[in-house]
């Protein structure tokens, strides 16, 4: 998940806070009720008590028209944040660091996870440029003008350990697809 996306589900969970409160206390009726009005009648509540409560009634009236309007904007910034998250995700290009080449984006390589191999972990290749770029336990290397039919052959091989160093590797093939 990127940040984007998370800002945006945070605002909104502001926004779901603030609106529990606001829903929560809608109930409460802050106006002086008969019952207050005939306590100062009958001399059992003073009338500063009652302009107090007025004056609170006054402020938290006043300030629930801004609530309202920052619940508003909580959503729609939280909205904003969660659209622009499908945008943005989709941005981020991979690069390895290969050795011998250095720094190499493989966003346009066909990538396969290999499991079934202790030598090999991933095989990454470009049929646009017959290159290929190979994860040998925790080493990227890369190769160059390598068939297809050879890649092909090599998901297919009982062992790609052994395929790898009898058919690819730069020893035993005297350097047929190193890229210089």
């Amino acid at each position: 998940m990127n940040w984007v996306l998370i800002a945006g589900l945070v605002f909104i969970g502001f926004l779901f806070g603030a609106w529990h409160l606001r829903t929560r206390n809608r109930h409460r009726n802050l106006w002086p009720t008969e019952g207050i009005l005939e306590q100062i009648r009958m001399g059992q509540r003073s009338k500063d008590k009652y302009d107090e409560e007025v004056e609170f009634y006054r402020l938290a009236k006043g300030t629930d028209r801004g609530y309202t309007n920052a619940i508003k904007v909580f959503f729609f910034v939280g909205v904003a944040l969660i659209v622009l998250s499908f945008f943005v995700g989709g941005v981020r290009a991979e690069t390895v660091d290969v050795k011998y080449a250095g720094p190499i984006n493989i966003d346009d390589y066909a990538c396969v996870a290999v499991t079934r191999s202790s030598l090999v972990n991933r095989v990454c290749f470009n049929e646009g440029t017959s290159s290929m770029i190979v994860l040998l336990r925790d080493t990227y290397y890369a190769y160059c003008s390598v068939p297809p039919e050879l890649v092909a052959e090599w998901h297919n091989a009982e062992s790609m350990g052994r395929f790898y160093n009898q058919r690819i590797k730069s020893d035993a093939v005297a350097g047929l697809y190193a890229c210089d």
